[in-house]
């Protein structure tokens, strides 16, 4: 019984070794072939909607969720009292075709010139950031193809192509000093390099600025 039982556990060591072995080997294998990072999100380019001069809000039309042509008059700005006398409103135009994501504004109120209203993005110009290691840098190439999984759609692989590699890491406009040089104990810090990645093809989901995802860019 006790030779069984020795057995037993000798037979489980083994074959929980041998898949650790078979896991090591597969995860080496896909490092030769591929870069990985799961350091990586859904970006766009933010369209600011702003106000064109001081004065009362007196109208405004924008709805969350509506896309919304570039120049259409989204409200008026009623500018104060002045040698053109009282009434005179500046229209509040969209800079360009795209969908407003977050609205501030509240007709009625005290606007300065500049001041945000609200803020859209044009969701048929997105992109994945993937944050690089320096070490695999010199592996990304422009146009090597990448396959992309976003954390909301787990099912789902994308695939992409470089079109962007950063010049510079991503901690060169951190507005938090750098501590750790600064101290007198400097520790190296492996750094990461923004690539960005276009996809191939509409994406058939509705992906969002923000979400979460991960990279395999080929070698």
């Amino acid at each position: 019984m006790r030779r069984r039982r020795v057995l037993g556990v000798i037979l489980v060591l083994f074959l929980l070794l041998g898949g650790a072995g078979a896991y090591g080997v597969r995860v080496w294998s896909e490092g030769q072939k591929y870069i990985i990072t799961d350091d990586a999100q859904v970006k766009g380019k933010p369209i600011p909607v702003s106000a064109p001069a001081s004065g009362k809000l007196v109208d405004w039309k924008a709805k969350v969720g509506e896309t919304v042509d570039k120049d259409v008059i989204l409200g008026e700005v009623e500018l104060p009292p002045g040698p053109t006398g009282a009434g005179v409103t500046v229209p509040v135009v969209m800079p360009e075709r795209a969908t407003i994501v977050s609205d501030s504004a509240v007709p009625g109120t005290m606007v300065g010139a500049g001041m945000p209203l609200a803020e859209a993005f044009d969701f048929d110009d997105l992109w994945i950031e993937a944050m690089v290691k320096e070490s695999d840098l010199a592996a990304v190439k422009i146009g090597s193809r990448a396959e992309v999984t976003v954390d909301a759609f787990p099912g789902r692989t994308f695939v992409g192509r470089v079109a962007e590699i950063g010049l510079y890491t991503a901690d060169v406009f951190s507005l938090l000093p750098d501590t750790n040089r600064t101290s007198g104990n400097y520790t190296k810090v492996e750094k990461r390099i923004p690539v960005k990645i276009r996809l191939d093809g509409k994406p058939g989901v509705r992906l969002i600025p923000g979400l979460n995802a991960a990279v395999r860019i080929a070698r």
